[in-house]
């Protein structure tokens, strides 16, 4: 190798590192480009749940989870949205029914939340996860989201986990 590609080499490595520590440094932290967190009047009876390991072969699973207003105000959501179109949730109370609400941007259902909660009111959030959206290369651990966000900001966030299994 003569010095001249010796010479550009390290040019180039240098470039690419200052890009690299520019880059970094303009980064803002999380927690910098992010307002308050404005907690949510809404406690779920479980926030989490485990399907523990199913098959592709036996379909969906679902799990409901019982949310209540424990607020002195009403909430109405802005938006329900999933993690993932694998899974999809619906708002229930009292014999009402919305959704299905999925993941935003990718074709999936996406209906206006409508729904309010009263002050003392409980409502059921129905979660139904497809084992095979991802098709067989979807094996493995899976865990989706569903956030429920209300009108103020505030957001409940409800998770499932999976082992898929073919």
């Amino acid at each position: 190798m003569n010095s001249k590609n010796i010479i550009i080499g390290i040019g180039v490595l240098a470039f690419l590192g200052i890009l690299f520590w520019a880059g970094k440094n303009n980064a803002k932290p999380a927690e910098q480009t992010e307002g308050p967190k404005i907690e949510s009047s809404l406690t779920a009876n479980i926030s989490s749940f485990d399907f523990g390991t199913i098959q592709m072969k036996n379909g969906n699973v679902e799990k409901v989870f019982t949310l209540k207003n424990e607020g002195d105000a009403e909430i109405r959501f802005a938006n329900v949205f999933t993690s993932c179109m694998c899974t999809t949730a619906y708002l229930e109370k009292a014999g009402e029914k919305q959704g299905p609400f999925g993941m935003p941007g990718h074709g999936g259902p996406s209906a206006s939340p409508r729904l309010s909660v009263l002050p003392g009111e409980t409502m059921n959030v129905r979660v139904v996860f497809d084992p095979n959206a991802h098709g067989p290369a979807g094996v493995g651990l899976m865990e989706r989201t569903v956030h429920l966000v209300e009108e103020g900001g505030a957001e409940e966030v409800l998770s499932i986990r999976s082992m898929v299994t073919p």
